[in-house]
């Protein structure tokens, strides 16, 4: 579904986006790669969320999964059920 006409929410992101591209650009990304050999290092002593960061980067956030199982441990299915409303003709 189309946000409704006049909603400008998702250009707020954008703007954000472009102003750091223009940064980043105008700086030659000098201090985007300073940043990131802090990430690498740290990384490589151990540190879990530079490592996670990298991965995600990297690869993309895994997937969340969620067991579903009853107080005796059984797994069982979530159903879900949608209403829809139809407008009267």
């Amino acid at each position: 579904m189309a946000a409704p006409k006049g909603n400008t929410n998702a250009l707020k992101g954008k703007i954000v986006e472009d102003i750091l591209r223009k940064a980043l650009i105008q700086d030659d990304y000098n201090r985007l790669r300073v940043g990131m050999q802090k990430v690498l290092d740290q990384a490589s002593g151990g540190d879990r969320w530079s490592i996670e960061f990298i991965r995600d980067t990297m690869d993309g956030k895994p997937k969340q999964q969620i067991d579903h199982a009853n107080a005796e441990g059984e797994s069982f299915k979530v159903s879900v059920i949608e209403t829809v409303i139809l407008p009267k003709k």
